[in-house]
């Protein structure tokens, strides 16, 4: 049955692209076609065919066109984050609390990358920010979120 979901499919970066997104459920179009280092134009035509034969699916939060597999089971209202959040989150959860500077060194991000990351975690109550005079601290608030895929 052409179209369906169950069928691979037949060009090796088509193929590359739904392996790539089955592991990474969630990533952005820039983030998957980096990591794979497919040219723009030709990563936008097999992103479009994939869509529209039903392998893969997306999912629009802010600025940010997040990619799915299109099977049955596969959960939507899941938690989803960005590879600068997951950096953060794999960060925070190796530590009780983090202000800015350790963050930043740990995952490499710049600062005014990591307060807007930071920000849109605490929007899906992931991360607490405990503020203070001094710095602002910060740890994950709920663990049950993390749980999904990263």
């Amino acid at each position: 049955m052409a179209g369906s979901t169950t069928d691979r499919p037949n060009h090796p970066a088509r193929k590359q692209i739904v392996d790539f997104i089955r592991n990474n459920p969630g990533s952005h179009y820039c983030f998957i076609r980096r990591a794979l280092d497919i040219p723009n134009t030709s990563f936008n035509i097999h992103i479009h065919r994939l869509e529209r034969d039903g392998h893969i699916t997306h999912r629009k939060v802010g600025v940010y066109k997040l990619f799915y597999p299109d099977q049955q089971g596969y959960h939507m209202e899941r938690v989803v984050f960005n590879p600068p959040e997951r950096m953060a989150i794999e960060a925070l959860s190796k530590h009780e609390q983090m202000n800015i500077e350790e963050l930043n060194k740990s995952t490499g991000l710049s600062r005014k990358s990591l307060y807007r990351h930071l920000k849109n975690l605490q929007l899906k109550e992931v991360v607490h920010i405990e503020r203070s005079s001094r710095c602002n601290m910060y740890s994950i608030s709920n663990h049950k979120s993390v749980t999904a895929k990263q």
